[in-house]
């Protein structure tokens, strides 16, 4: 009985050998900016090395429990994409992910803007946004995330 028994495992051993040639490693350039990066899915988000103490303004999507808007991001681009075909210019903003259910930050700081063009820019997203009880506009907020 145990010759069968070593029999079947030497058999069950040798049907596992790789009989494949082994291949030589092939090196990947990563760019410096990348290379102590984590890309990994639990990985915060990328910072930006400078960042202001405060934002000109700031829209977070917030979830009382059962997540954020849906409509959210939809929305503020739509009022975006109205800003830009009116005045021409692009409003840039960086997002800064905090919550566990999609909560976010889109933070503007409004650089490249007439101080008229910014109260203009946050009239419009305040009276755009009044209404929406999971998404609030705030000015001159303070950078909660710098380090």
């Amino acid at each position: 009985m145990r010759i069968l028994l070593c029999f079947l495992i030497s058999v069950v051993f040798a049907s596992c050998k790789n009989n494949a040639a082994p291949q030589a490693e092939t090196a990947v350039a990563i760019p410096e900016a990348a290379e102590n990066q984590d890309f990994s899915e639990d990985a915060a988000p990328p910072r930006e090395t400078a960042q202001p103490d405060t934002f000109r303004l700031v829209i977070s999507f917030i979830s009382i429990g059962e997540g954020t808007d849906p409509e959210g991001p939809a929305k503020v681009d739509k009022v975006l994409r109205t800003w830009e075909r009116k005045n021409g210019q692009a409003a840039y903003y960086s997002v800064q992910p905090w919550g566990r259910e999609g909560e976010a930050d889109y933070n503007f700081t409004l650089r490249g803007m007439t101080i008229e063009q910014q109260a203009e820019f946050v009239k419009l997203l305040q009276s755009a946004l009044k209404d929406e009880k999971l998404i609030l506009v705030t000015e001159n907020k303070v950078n909660r995330f710098k380090r």
